[in-house]
C-alpha cells in the first residue's frame, strides 16, 4: 500500500504541474505572438519480481510508481495576424523569426510590437531590445531611423510636358510653372510657344520669362513629325536659370520620346492648344510624415513634399530546432550556441513577407486548453480520491491490529 501512496503523491505533483502549464496558456491568450507550450508526461519507476532458476521468469506483475512530468514543448503554429493601425507593428507571415539584440546579446522573436526610441532606433515595445536590418553593405545592424528625417530639397532638372499644340493656334502660354531653385524655394516661369509652322512644318518657339516679366531664354525650337509625334533632335530644349542670390541651374524641357504620342503633340485642329506641365523632377524639402513596411521588410518614409525613400531593410532567421530554443518571456527566445540559424532576407525563401500594420495574435487555442483543463483536474481528483482510499485501508489494518 505504501507504494500506491507514493504514486498517488506522484499523479497529484503531475496533474499539478500540468495545470501551471495549461493556466500560463490560459493567461498569454491574448499576448501578441505567444506560443503555447504543451507538458510531457512519463511513467516512472516499475518494480519487477522473477522466479528464481536456470532461466529466470517474472513471477508476478508489474507495479508503476507514478508519473512525471519531463518536459514542456512549445507550439511554434502560427497565430492569426490582426490589423492594429500602429505603422511600426510587424507581423512575420512565414517561419522566420525577427532578430533582436539587448545588451549585446542576439535573440529571437515572433512579436512584432515595435517602436522608435529617443535615439531613432526601432526596439521592441516590451523588452527595449534592438531591431536588427540589414545596411546597404548586408551587415547585420541596428534599424535606424538616421538620414530619414527630413528630405532634402532636389532643385529642378527637368519638366516634361503633356498634351497637344494645334497647329491652328498662334500662340499658347503656360503661366506659373513652378520650379525649384538651388536653394530649395519655389519660382514661377511663364512658357510661350510660337507657331513657326509657315517657316518650318510643325516648327515651334518657345520663350520663357520669370514672374517678373525677365526674359530668361527665347526662340527655343521644338519640331514635330508629320504624325504630329516628336522630331529627332527637336524633342527637348534646355536652358540656364538663376535666380537673384541663387546658383545657376540647367533646365530641360522634354516633350516626349521621338515617334511617340505619349506626352506632347501637334495635330492641326481646334485655334487653341492644351499643352501642359505633366511632371516637374524637382521639390522642396520635406518633413516626415509616416512611415510604412513592404512585404520585403524594407522600411519607406513618407515626406510632407509628397516623396518617398528607402530605408534598412529587415533581417530574419530561419532557426531548424525550434523545440531547442529557451524561453525568455516578453516573446523572445535564446538560442542554443550549436543551434543551426541561417539569417536571411523577408520574402525569400523560408522566412517568410513581412506584413506591416499587423501583429500575429497567441497561437493559444481555448477549446483546446479548456479540454485539457478537465482532464487535468479529473486525473488530480482521481489521485486525491486513491490517496484517501489507500488512507483508510491502513486506518482499518491498524485498528485489526489493535
Amino acid at each position: 500500500m505504501l507504494s500506491t501512496v507514493y504514486s498517488s503523491m506522484a499523479g497529484l505533483q503531475t496533474f499539478s504541474k500540468g495545470l501551471d502549464v495549461i493556466s500560463g496558456n490560459v493567461a498569454n491568450v491574448n499576448t501578441p505572438g505567444y506560443k503555447g507550450n504543451q507538458a510531457i508526461f512519463s511513467d516512472v519507476y516499475y518494480g519487477y519480481q522473477y522466479e528464481d532458476g536456470e532461466r529466470p521468469y517474472l513471477k508476478s506483475g508489474v507495479s508503476g510508481s507514478g508519473s512525471e512530468m519531463l518536459r514542456t514543448t512549445i507550439n511554434f503554429s502560427q497565430g492569426d495576424l490582426r490589423e492594429t493601425g500602429n505603422e511600426t507593428d510587424l507581423a512575420i507571415d512565414g517561419e522566420g523569426f525577427f532578430i533582436v539584440e539587448k545588451d549585446g546579446e542576439r535573440l529571437y522573436s515572433r512579436v512584432g510590437q515595435f517602436s522608435f526610441n529617443n535615439d531613432d532606433i526601432l526596439v521592441s515595445a516590451a523588452s527595449e531590445a534592438q531591431v536588427m536590418a540589414f545596411d546597404e553593405s548586408g551587415n547585420l545592424v541596428p534599424l535606424s531611423l538616421e538620414g530619414l528625417k527630413t528630405m532634402p530639397a532636389q532643385p529642378t532638372e527637368n519638366l516634361s510636358f503633356l498634351g497637344n499644340l494645334s497647329l491652328g493656334s498662334s500662340q499658347h502660354v503656360i503661366s506659373d510653372v513652378e520650379v525649384v531653385d538651388s536653394l530649395g524655394s519655389i519660382q514661377k516661369l511663364n512658357l510661350t510657344f510660337r507657331n513657326n509652322n509657315s517657316n518650318t512644318p510643325r516648327s515651334w518657339f518657345v520663350d520663357i520669362r520669370d514672374e517678373d516679366n525677365n526674359l530668361i531664354a527665347s526662340d527655343l525650337e521644338i519640331r514635330f513629325q508629320d504624325n504630329g509625334s516628336p522630331a529627332k533632335g527637336y524633342n527637348s530644349v534646355s536652358f540656364d536659370f538663376q535666380p537673384t542670390d541663387r546658383a545657376k541651374q540647367n533646365i530641360n524641357l522634354s516633350f516626349g520620346d521621338v515617334g511617340s504620342f505619349s506626352q506632347a503633340t501637334s495635330f492641326s485642329g481646334a485655334s487653341t492648344s492644351d499643352l501642359a506641365l505633366d511632371d516637374n523632377d524637382g521639390y522642396q524639402q520635406g518633413a516626415l510624415l509616416s512611415l510604412s513596411f513592404d512585404e520585403d521588410g524594407v522600411l519607406e518614409a513618407n515626406y510632407s513634399n509628397e516623396q518617398t525613400q528607402k530605408g534598412m531593410q529587415i533581417a530574419l532567421a530561419h532557426i531548424h530546432d525550434k523545440q531547442s530554443l529557451t524561453q525568455l518571456g516578453q516573446g523572445v527566445f535564446r538560442a542554443n550556441p550549436s543551434q543551426s540559424i541561417d539569417i536571411g532576407r523577408p520574402n525569400q525563401d523560408v522566412y517568410g513577407r513581412i506584413q506591416g500594420n499587423k501583429l500575429e495574435s497567441s497561437n493559444v487555442e481555448l477549446s483546446q486548453q479548456f479540454t485539457e483543463m478537465v482532464i487535468v483536474q479529473r486525473g488530480y481528483q482521481a489521485s486525491s480520491q486513491m490517496l484517501t482510499a489507500v488512507n483508510e485501508m491502513m486506518q482499518q489494518l491498524l485498528e485489526a491490529s489493535k
